[in-house]
């Protein structure tokens, strides 16, 4: 009786409370028992900005009652982000993190617009700008570690300098997320480039030692840069037609019923043949050593010299594929029946090589020097195994190798005119 009084003396005293002590958080008598806001001041961590399309922020915040309070995050307080608003011009803001859109800000300058205000005091606002450092200068050096080949990406280290005052060696401009190597156009020999895909062409019409790339900023035209490279023509490239190989045969089942002979094994496919080739060559002197044009096709076109740079120019046929294995006749404890082995399938026959046709102006003193010509046929695929003797039975037999390709033997070469060369060669001249 003692314990249902005093819990009903408990239900009348919590009845008795002023109804604004039950209020939800967000009405204005409740928030009126928080200490007010009555100015603050914005901070910011630029230090990720080169490399980061985001930032903390932080805020010292003076109370009404003269103290100051700084929020969670950057300035290591208490104060919770949910006393302001934060919006973000071209970006967005969560738990005292700014996120943006680069490319969005920088089509309007190098400055985030940030407008912050208090919640429970819309009037208290303030707008914040954030300045992106940008580049001033720069300067290129090749990044390789010997002489740059034609036909070959071009490796490029940066010294870049930021209008917040900082510098950075930059080793290898294709992999940094301090620029933006797409925001750089580069001219190698006449064709232009992004910084990251800068590349010295395998052909151009006439060999030089040096030449010299142009990188130029696209945000800022004024910012550009030369640097010479050096030229080595001693390369070995190679173009390959050659046919595929082909697929095995499948094995044989293993008999698995009493009386049944082990199933055959499929026959290797045929491999296929190298492609027929029509190689145009010209050859030309140039300070006394002699270089050479070679082209194949409509896209495949490269500057040789002779005495250092070489070409294996590959048209293999493809190989037989094997023959698959016979099955095995049934031989378990409780078989009666006879039962046979399955036979092994045939080796697929090589492909053959292709044949090679040159048309040239000059002799042929490069061949098998500069110019190497890989003609021969595939091999033919090995015969699959036989399948071995069931209860009583035999063994299946093993499969025939397949043929060897056929080689395409050595190049016809054939002397043409200048003029015939020129119509394959664009605007060079002999």
């Amino acid at each position: 009786m003692l314990h249902r009084y005093c819990f009903m003396l408990m239900l009348m005293g919590i009845s008795g409370l002023p109804q604004s002590a039950w209020a939800d958080s967000s009405r204005p008598e409740v928030l009126s028992l928080r200490k007010r806001i009555t100015a603050f001041t914005v901070n910011a961590d630029s230090s990720r900005l080169l490399s980061e399309d985001r930032f903390q922020i932080g805020i010292w915040a003076q109370m009404e009652n003269g103290k100051l309070r700084k929020t969670l995050g950057l300035n290591q307080g208490w104060l919770s982000w949910n006393r302001f608003e934060v919006k973000v011009e071209h970006g967005y803001f969560r738990h005292g993190w700014v996120y943006f859109d680069r490319e969005a800000v920088y089509r309007e300058g190098h400055s985030i617009r940030m407008n912050i205000s208090v919640k429970d005091n819309p009037a208290l606002t303030q707008d914040y700008e954030i300045v992106i450092p940008y580049l001033i200068a720069f300067s290129l050096d090749y990044g390789g570690k010997a002489m740059l080949t034609p036909g070959r990406n071009i490796p490029l280290m940066m010294d870049a300098h930021f209008s917040n005052g900082e510098h950075y060696f930059i080793p290898n401009v294709r992999r940094t997320q301090l620029i933006n190597p797409k925001e750089f156009i580069v001219d190698v020999m006449g064709t232009p480039y992004t910084l990251d895909e800068a590349y010295l062409p395998a052909y151009y019409c006439e060999p030089v030692p040096e030449f010299t790339l142009r990188a130029q900023w696209l945000r800022n035209p004024e910012l550009c840069e030369d640097v010479s490279i050096p030229i080595s023509y001693r390369a070995t490239y190679r173009w390959s037609f050659s046919g595929s190989d082909a697929f095995d045969g499948s094995s044989g089942s293993d008999s698995s019923i009493d009386g049944s002979d082990g199933s055959n094994g499929s026959d290797g496919s045929d491999g296929r043949d190298g492609d027929d080739l029509k190689v145009y060559v010209q050859s030309f002197t140039y300070e006394g050593v002699e270089f050479l044009r070679v082209r194949l096709g409509s896209h495949q076109k490269l500057l040789l010299q002779s005495s250092l740079g070489v070409l294996h120019l590959y048209t293999l046929g493809g190989d037989g594929g094997d023959g698959g294995d016979g099955g095995d006749g049934y031989d378990r404890d409780d078989a009666e029946k006879n039962s046979d082995g399955g036979d092994g399938g045939d080796g697929g026959d090589g492909g053959d090589g292709g044949d090679v046709l040159i048309l040239t102006n000059a002799g042929t003193d490069w061949l098998d020097s500069a110019i190497i010509i890989h003609n021969s046929g595939g091999d033919g695929g090995d015969g699959g195994d036989d399948g071995d003797a069931g209860h009583g039975g035999s063994d299946g037999s093993d499969g025939s190798d397949g043929s060897d390709g056929s080689s395409g033997g050595n190049p016809d070469i054939e002397l043409v005119s200048p003029s015939t060369l020129e119509q394959h060669f664009g605007e060079c001249v002999l």
